[in-house]
């Protein structure tokens, strides 16, 4: 079995293979000398006699204590000296670690990093997201004119980003995550959990539930947003809404939204949770029904919104 010591934070993490050592091997390198020597080895290989001049102690003494470190060492040069061939030494790994007994409650790494991400995120993903499996799929707009808009999307590819988001708390599903709204009707799948990406235009999926959600897309002249909570309007194509709702045609289901006005809307609805979750989880408890409303912006002119704010 292969190890890893892993360091850093959540959003830079680095590591670095470990060798794995027995408790007695473990306990044989603690010994002064041979941990001084294992110190002098991960500064340069050495011989023997290079060890004992460093270490101020006997050769032999060297030779004596070597025996017990051969398991950690390899051979870096042999060279002939008066005869005899000598051997210079280096370390296989730089970092040992050790197993007291039999340890039952590994975590696959996945679930670790996002659990130090953010405490809030796997809570807000249950039940879409269990025990590191992804539960539902990913359903997008079709790229042909479809529903009653005759709508082409512009906006599934949005949930690559999203995807790759959520590949931090889950392993890869046994089956294909990302559906079609028109799929999802054809296989008849429509009352099960899912993840909505798009808006009700684009996403016929999204059209049928729309009225359930806390905020909900209205179209008169044009479409906005409307909360029912407040009774506010939002009409900027920027502007989108990230919601967690049980599903209106199935009690033991859920939904996930991430949908725009437009595509910037939908795409600021994904980079919401994607690059800034701590702020939108900041008053997430755990409630069934849970919305915001968010709005996209491009800080750095380059025409792509980089950007969000929550403004409910």
């Amino acid at each position: 079995m292969t190890l890893f010591v892993v360091k850093g934070d959540p959003q830079h993490m680095e590591y670095h293979e470990a060798k794995v050592l027995s408790p007695a091997e473990m306990k044989a390198c603690s010994h002064p000398i041979r941990m001084a020597m294992l110190e002098a080895l991960a500064r340069k290989p050495s011989f023997p006699s290079e060890l004992a001049a460093v270490l101020k102690v006997h050769e032999q003494t060297i030779y004596y204590h070597l025996k017990s470190l051969l398991p950690l060492l390899e051979i870096d040069e042999r060279k002939e000296i008066r005869g005899t061939i000598a051997k210079r030494y280096r370390l296989k790994e730089r970092m040992f670690v050790t197993e007291i007994g039999t340890v039952s409650s590994w975590k696959t790494f996945s679930r670790f990093f996002a659990a130090e991400i953010n405490k809030g995120v796997e809570s807000f993903l249950d039940p879409i997201l269990v025990k590191g499996n992804l539960q539902t799929p990913i359903v997008v707009g079709s790229t042909d004119p479809h529903g009653p808009f005759k709508a082409i999307a512009r906006d599934g590819h949005y949930a690559v980003d999203l995807a790759l988001f959520l590949g931090q708390f889950c392993s890869m599903p046994p089956s294909f995550s990302v559906k079609l709204d028109v799929e999802i009707k054809k296989e008849k799948r429509d009352h099960e959990s899912m993840i909505l990406v798009g808006g009700p235009v684009t996403n016929v999926i999204l059209g049928e539930i729309n009225e359930a959600l806390p905020v909900t897309f209205v179209h008169k002249k044009t479409w906005e947003l409307v909360s029912r909570k407040t009774q506010r309007q939002y009409s900027d194509d920027a502007q989108g809404v990230v919601a967690k709702i049980p599903h209106p045609l199935n009690k033991h289901a859920s939904l996930l939204v991430f949908a725009g006005i437009r595509f910037d809307g939908t795409k600021a609805a994904i980079l919401a949770l994607t690059r800034h979750h701590q702020k939108l989880l900041a008053d997430y408890t755990g409630q069934k029904i849970f919305c915001h409303v968010v709005h996209g912006f491009d800080l750095d002119s380059d025409g792509e919104i980089d950007s969000v704010e929550i403004v409910e």
